[in-house]
């Protein structure tokens, strides 16, 4: 049986999204690895994130900071979900007009037990790109 590893954990693209209720998300969608012998495709879940806006234009060059569980965040593995501490969400305009978000944060494994790995800090950086209708 092999240990998982977080390197595995290498982030493709998020989407940011506002719900019925104004609630702000992220879903941060990771690149397919095999663990197990099975491919696995997981996302990284944001919910209830305190943001000025879902629009792209008015996030570009910002950093916003929070504290631990300030947002509801998981990753499902290994049949759990996993919180997801998020400390810092920064978002930067590329030179190509593409904006990216960078994450910091900490997986807490050890609230689930997961191949008994300790919680891990992390950094992902990927695309963003926003769902809602009309949003830029």
């Amino acid at each position: 049986m092999s240990t998982f590893n977080t390197k595995n954990l290498i982030a493709k693209h998020a989407i940011i999204f506002s719900s019925t209720d104004s609630e702000i998300s992220i879903h941060i969608f990771i690149e397919p690895f095999i663990y197990q012998d099975e491919i696995i495709s997981p996302t990284i879940r944001l919910d209830n994130i305190d943001l000025p806006s879902t629009k792209l234009c008015d996030l570009a060059n910002r950093s916003f900071t929070f504290t631990q569980e300030d947002i509801n965040g998981s990753i499902f593995l290994d049949g759990s979900h996993h919180p997801v501490d998020v400390l810092d969400l920064s978002f930067f305009l590329s030179r190509q007009n593409k904006l990216t978000i960078v994450v910091k944060g900490i997986y807490v494994f050890e609230y689930e037990g997961f191949d008994d790995l300790p919680n891990e800090a992390f950094v992902l950086s990927t695309l963003v790109s926003s769902c809602d209708v009309n949003e830029q």
